[in-house]
């Protein structure tokens, strides 16, 4: 048995231009992944595309959370478990809708990603209590991630940046 550095295992487990730091996909990712695909995916990311493709652009979001409150794991794992539940039924999705958009540049995909995410704008209220702040800086980067892929497209309005950034 063979052992990899975290280097090595990067190397083999990620194509060059996936391997930095940017969490959005910029064309050249976009590029390599469509190319990969064509060529066909290792079994590991065959299976998670096959996902993305069955994912309905039709769906309706669960949310907003607010107040955004968590309770504690800890506390009570069974109630925490069920709003983390809640809040990934919805970012998931757009998250997989938005690579979608991304990689196969459908608009519905792209105005999908909107609709599910508008919702999430209007939170007011971020609780302290419980597991809220961690869940909030863990949770709430992936709902950007989604929008900032799909700002370049028509449902990216200036209406929706101003929403997600307030």
């Amino acid at each position: 048995m063979s052992f990899l550095t975290a280097e090595q295992a990067r190397t083999v487990t990620q194509p060059t231009k996936f391997g930095t730091r940017d969490i959005v996909f910029t064309g050249g990712r976009v590029s390599t992944l469509q190319s990969m695909i064509s060529a066909g995916l290792p079994a590991s990311m065959a299976d998670k595309w096959a996902g993305i493709l069955t994912v309905d652009n039709t769906y309706t979001p669960q949310g907003p959370l607010d107040p955004w409150y968590f309770p504690g794991h800890y506390v009570d794992d069974a109630a925490n478990d069920e709003v983390v539940a809640f809040v990934r039924a919805d970012v998931e999705k757009a998250v997989d809708l938005a690579i979608r958009w991304k990689v196969a540049g459908d608009p519905d995909d792209a105005a999908a990603v909107v609709r599910i995410l508008t919702p999430w704008t209007t939170i007011q209220t971020i609780t302290d209590d419980g597991e809220s702040r961690l869940n909030w800086s863990n949770k709430w980067p992936m709902f950007l991630q989604a929008a900032m892929l799909v700002r370049d497209s028509d449902a990216y309005t200036e209406e929706f940046d101003t929403a997600m950034r307030a």
